[in-house]
């Protein structure tokens, strides 16, 4: 008879226990289904991310490029201009080769313009390129984003782990019950059949 009361306390016991995890199943849908479309929204700004930080690089990369050549461009002007100035009005037309004279001053001043026209861009692309040495902040958001979504993500993928570990816990308390039922129901038969 002791084995009987500790075969029914033992059911009551699983029995509540199988009542406590009854939503197991449809939490872990749930959740499952919460985590599916983080992960969807997670790769969404992850290729965002990805675009815009390529977009950012080339554009750092374009600034830099233009601005060594305008560099690259005023030290060759540069040394022009100070060529013709040492050898004067008999110095040679930079274009055609023959003797400027006459049209030295003009040369220069053409030169000059030119100049301060390249020096000008020079400046432009140099404040550019400095503005695209830090990320923009469409950027910067794209990534905190990704980072809390990534967060979110694990911290979910363990509540699911959770759940799958609660439904098992269902499905082997279930097959307990039912083990511990037939043995109930063959100990109340065999109490039946002993004299």
């Amino acid at each position: 008879m002791r084995r009987a009361d500790d075969t029914v306390q033992q059911l009551e016991r699983i029995r509540g226990r199988i009542q406590k995890l009854a939503q197991a199943p449809q939490r872990l849908r749930d959740l499952e289904a919460e985590l599916m479309q983080l992960r969807a929204d997670s790769a969404e700004v992850t290729g965002d991310l990805e675009v815009r930080t390529m977009e950012w690089l080339r554009e750092r990369q374009d600034a830099e490029t233009k601005l060594q050549a305008y560099r690259s461009r005023a030290r060759e002007l540069k040394a022009k201009i100070e060529a013709l100035e040492v050898v004067g009005a008999g110095a040679p037309c930079p274009t055609c080769g023959r003797s400027l004279q006459d049209h030295f001053g003009s040369v220069m001043g053409d030169l000059a313009d030119e100049w301060d026209k390249l020096v000008q861009d020079g400046r432009w692309w140099r404040r550019r390129r400095e503005q695209l040495e830090l990320k923009p902040p469409a950027l910067q958001e794209l990534e905190s984003r990704s980072l809390r979504l990534h967060a979110e993500i694990e911290a979910l993928a363990e509540r699911v782990e959770h759940g799958r570990s609660a439904l098992r816990e269902l499905e082997d308390l279930r097959d307990h019950a039912a083990t511990l039922e037939r043995t109930q129901a063959m100990d109340a038969g065999t109490d039946t059949l002993e004299p």
